[in-house]
């Protein structure tokens, strides 16, 4: 892995149906496994990539795995915005927050317009 990045966001599509994410941190020599569903078996397969990702890149170094259980989606289909939410936060220096519908809906919009904004410069 690179020794200049800090961290990497790892946003993962399990199953092909549900979205969680992987946050490397190097400076703390932690990867942080985010799954906003909290399912058992959701993260089983993400610690199991988190653990691929440390024996493949950072082999040279001691990381551990940690969970993060907050924010958690009340819905089945909204893991994609949650997962860019957590993103979102970590980059920004913030505490993960619980989002509501209309949360998301603003979140989906913020995204497009960021997009569209990166697409014209």
């Amino acid at each position: 892995m690179n020794q200049t990045l800090e961290f990497v966001l790892l946003p993962v599509n399990l199953q092909g149906v549900h979205w969680g994410g992987l946050v490397v941190e190097r400076p703390g020599k932690k990867v942080e496994v985010y799954d906003s569903m909290n399912g058992k078996k959701n993260r089983k397969q993400l610690k199991r990539l988190a653990t691929e990702v440390i024996k493949g890149a950072l082999v040279e170094e001691e990381y551990s795995i940690q969970d993060v259980a907050e924010p958690t989606q009340k819905d089945s289909n909204n893991c994609g915005a949650f997962v860019c939410s957590f993103f979102w936060s970590f980059v920004s220096g913030n505490e993960p927050e619980d989002l509501s519908d209309v949360d998301i809906t603003k979140l989906r919009w913020e995204i497009l317009a960021a997009i569209l904004k990166a697409k014209r410069h």
